[in-house]
């Protein structure tokens, strides 16, 4: 079986699981934006536009058993799944957000900040749209959404399997029409599994400073505000932080006004690895819905604890695995609250650790999702052959 993974990445980003499938005889070919592998040469650039034509050319050439479909544009998207349903070449995607059921993918009600009750559309939609539109400045017309939430849905709906990554996401999936959604959390990387240091819970006591650590794309949407307030209302704490995005300088001038806020920049998989065995909590304060988010799974990993808002699949994780604690959407005085009885309470913080850890390892290792992957890339061709 050849099965053909396209995702946004880097190519040289690892993909958890593509080496077990590999090892159960099944030859994976990755296709990014940026580079075909291992056929370079055919496309360099994948962000200038294609003719179906291109893409059909490709896809002969390669001759793939599947396609399987992971965060990917939408003019390529539709192109994809248009070329693939042509050639009879069965699609499974993986959806690694919400943008089938909301317009800003965010699954929050703007600009109250609520949770979102109802998929797209909604009585909501609109005024979430013209928010955003103010938000960024520009003009975004409601047609323009409604056509783009029609195309997006109309070239998922030729997937032969989605996946959901989230079981709030599978319900939703479900409940506006989509029939074969599987559901398959997002595997953890090995080198997070294999070098876990068992906490004692010791490590809450004494003198010793305790770290709470964010990590993530410095974005609003991620609750980066946040960070400079809870470093205020924690002096004896220290408040790290480790990422990159548009919020970067913001985010360096507030590190030097708080002496306890500790900004590490960007770190690479292994620099990530060590951050995250310092830190005591793993911090994840997102104001939005998101899937299945790979920085709990990675706290759970390393054994430590989470703090999050009860929203969407963080939320979830969080629940399932009794690794942590969940504070009030939005509510930056009770996700406060919830840092001092986590760090209150030591031996509840390093039950929730082993807890989290407990779940990833028997929900998330790349052996069980790469057989559960067999399983539905088997199943898919069967019924296509």
């Amino acid at each position: 079986m050849r099965v053909l993974i396209y995702d946004t990445s880097n190519p040289d980003s690892p993909v958890t699981s593509v080496d077990y499938l590999s090892r159960k005889g099944i030859e994976v070919i990755r296709l990014t934006e940026k580079q075909l592998i291992p056929y370079e040469g055919i496309i360099p650039d994948l962000t200038t536009p294609l003719s179906q034509h291109s893409i059909e050319k490709i896809l002969w050439r390669i001759k793939p058993s599947i396609i399987h479909l992971h965060a990917i544009r939408t003019p390529l998207l539709l192109a994809l799944t248009s070329a693939a349903k042509r050639l009879r070449i069965p699609i499974v995607a993986t959806l690694h957000s919400y943008k089938l059921l909301c317009p800003i993918t965010h699954y929050v009600k703007r600009p109250e900040y609520v949770p979102c009750e109802k998929p797209y559309p909604n009585r909501h939609c609109a005024k979430c749209i013209k928010n955003i539109a103010v938000s960024q400045g520009r003009w975004l017309s409601l047609l323009g959404y409604k056509a783009y939430m029609s195309l997006i849905r109309q070239a998922y709906g030729r997937a032969n399997v989605l996946i959901a990554i989230s079981r709030t996401l599978h319900g939703l999936l479900k409940a506006i029409g989509y029939e074969n959604v599987a559901y398959l959390p997002n595997p953890v990387s090995e080198i997070f599994l294999d070098s876990f240091e068992s906490p004692l819970g010791n490590e809450y006591l004494g003198n010793k400073r305790i770290k709470i650590g964010f990590m993530g794309q410095l974005k609003d949407y991620k609750g980066v505000h946040l960070l400079p307030t809870i470093a205020e209302r924690f002096p004896n704490l220290e408040i790290h932080v480790a990422g990159w995005g548009p919020l970067h300088d913001w985010l360096m001038e507030k590190s030097t006004q708080h002496n306890n806020l500790i900004f590490h920049g960007y770190l690479s998989r292994a620099n990530l690895l060590s951050y995250v065995k310092s830190l005591n909590v793993v911090l994840v304060p997102s104001i939005c819905s998101e899937a299945c988010p790979g920085v709990v799974l990675e706290a759970f990993a390393q054994g430590k604890p989470v703090i999050c808002f009860n929203l969407g699949g963080q939320a979830e994780l969080v629940r399932s695995a009794k690794g942590g604690l969940l504070a009030e959407p939005f509510s930056i005085n009770d996700l406060c609250n919830k840092i001092e009885n986590l760090i209150s309470d030591p031996i509840k913080a390093a039950e929730f650790g082993f807890n989290g850890r407990r779940w990833v390892e028997q929900n998330c290792s790349p052996q069980k999702i790469g057989k559960t992957l067999i399983d539905i890339y088997e199943r898919v061709s069967s019924i296509s052959s």
